[in-house]
Formats: C-alpha cells, structure tokens, sequence
C-alpha cells in the first residue's frame, strides 16, 4: 500500500514539474511577444492546468476493456432522482468546478463573452470526452460536457466580476 502511493505521488509530482515548465514556457513566449501580462500569465496558467486536467482525466487512468458511454442527456439527474445516487450529483458540481479556472484564464487572454467561453469549454471538453472513449480510459458523456461548459462560463463571468470591481 505505501509503495503504490510512493509511485502514485512520483507520478504526479512528474506531472506537476511539466505543467510548471509548460507554463514558464508559455508565460515567457507571450511576454517575449511583447502581449501584456495579464495574457502571458492567462496563457501561462491555461495551458498548464489543461495539461494537468487532461492528465488526470485521461492519461493516468487505466484503460478499460470495452468503450463505455453515455450518450442521453442529464441521464445522471434521472439515475440520482429514481436511485438515490447522490454521487452522481457530486460528480456534476465537479464537472463544473473543474472548467471554472479555464473560464477565469480565457477572460484573461482576452476572449470576450459567454458565448465563446461556451465554445472553449465544449471544445476542451470534448477533447476529453472523445479522448476517453478511444483510449477506453474513462466514460464519454454528454452531461460532461454540459457541466464542463457551464463551468468555463461561471469562470468567465468570475472574471469579468473581477474586472468589473477593478
């Protein structure tokens, strides 16, 4: 047992030193482009934490035996409704907190409105989503993908909050 989170903690931290290089390398390539630093730390941070999220929810997971999906939506408000499934539910709010920090950095590279925040996060999203159904590393669904989007457009909204009081 303690092996396995000696390996399972060397793992992550490998994920994390790459995130922070990925990072300083993007942060220092937009400053190098003279954009200002709002944008290089907005690129900076989106790009390491995309990385990061695309590692935990497809390169770090085992990979399945069959494909598995889901495609109806809201099918896990059905299930916790007629079941009693409260984790489905859990796992909706952290769908939608996952994504938020995405929608904060998006406002800070610049893209403007909900509707494109909207966009990045069904893309992002979606690259996931199809990305575990291939690799057979995890569930493609579409209240995923809902619930990531609706996250990236709370996000944007925090952003322009802030924005709005600075």
């Amino acid at each position: 047992m303690e092996q396995a989170f000696r390996e399972s903690m060397n793992i992550a931290m490998e994920y994390y030193i790459v995130a922070l290089l990925l990072m300083l390398g993007t942060g220092g390539m937009c400053f190098y482009r003279k954009r200002s630093i709002s944008a290089s730390v907005g690129w900076a941070f989106l790009i390491g934490y995309l990385f990061l999220i695309y590692s935990s929810t497809v390169i770090t997971r085992d990979m399945g035996e069959e494909y598995d999906y889901d495609f109806h939506l809201f099918w896990s408000y059905i299930t916790a409704w007629k079941k009693g499934r409260m984790d489905l539910l859990y796992l909706n709010i952290a769908n939608v907190i996952m994504l938020l920090p995405v929608g904060f950095f998006v406002g800070c590279i610049g893209i403007t409105g909900c509707k494109w925040a909207m966009v990045v996060g069904i893309g992002i999203s979606g690259v996931i989503e199809v990305s575990q159904l291939i690799l057979k590393r995890g569930m493609f669904e579409f209240d995923d993908i809902f619930h990531n989007a609706l996250g990236c457009v709370l996000g944007y909204l925090v952003y322009r909050g802030v924005k709005w009081v600075d």
